[in-house]
C-alpha cells in the first residue's frame, strides 16, 4: 500500500515499502509522459509498479540515490517495461554491479538485472515538468 507523504512542486509524493526485502521507494506525480517519476526502484518492481498504477501513473524517469540492490534492484524492469530514464551518481556504478553477489551473501534468492544508467555527479538538477529535481547523492544508509 502506498502512504502519501505530500506534495513537491509537481503534485503528490508516495512511499512503498516492497515486501521481497523491505525498502522504500517514493513515486511522485509530475508533468511528465505517464505522469509521474519515481525515486529508488526497490527490488520487487510488480509490486511498485502496481501501486503506481492504482495512482494512475507509470514513471517517466527513475532517480536511485544510490546503488545498493533495494534501491535500484528494479530499475531495469521499469527500463524495459516503460522505457524510463536511470539516473544515479557515477560513484556507486561498481556497487549497481554487485548487487547480485551482494544478494546471494545475504541468501536472498533473486538475481536482477542491470539498467542502462546515466551516470550523474555532485550538482546535477533536471527539469521534471517545469519543477527543478536537484539530485542529492546519498551513498550507503
Amino acid at each position: 500500500m502506498a502512504t502519501k507523504l505530500g506534495n513537491w512542486g509537481g503534485g503528490a509524493v508516495w512511499r512503498v515499502t516492497s515486501g521481497l526485502f523491505p525498502s522504500n521507494a517514493y513515486f511522485c506525480e509530475a508533468d511528465v509522459p505517464g505522469g509521474g517519476i519515481l525515486v529508488d526502484a526497490g527490488l520487487d518492481g510488480p509490486a511498485i509498479d502496481a501501486q503506481m498504477s492504482e495512482h494512475g501513473l507509470r514513471p517517466h524517469q527513475v532517480f536511485c540515490t544510490h546503488g545498493h540492490f533495494d534501491h535500484a534492484g528494479s530499475a531495469a524492469y521499469f527500463q524495459k517495461k516503460y522505457g524510463c530514464q536511470v539516473f544515479m551518481h557515477s560513484a556507486d556504478a561498481r556497487t549497481l554491479k554487485s548487487s547480485n553477489f551482494l544478494l546471494a551473501v545475504l541468501k536472498i534468492d533473486h538475481k536482477i538485472k542491470l539498467p542502462e544508467v546515466t551516470y550523474i555527479d555532485d550538482g546535477f538538477s533536471i527539469d521534471v515538468g517545469g519543477n527543478k529535481l536537484c539530485y542529492l547523492f546519498a551513498p550507503g544508509h
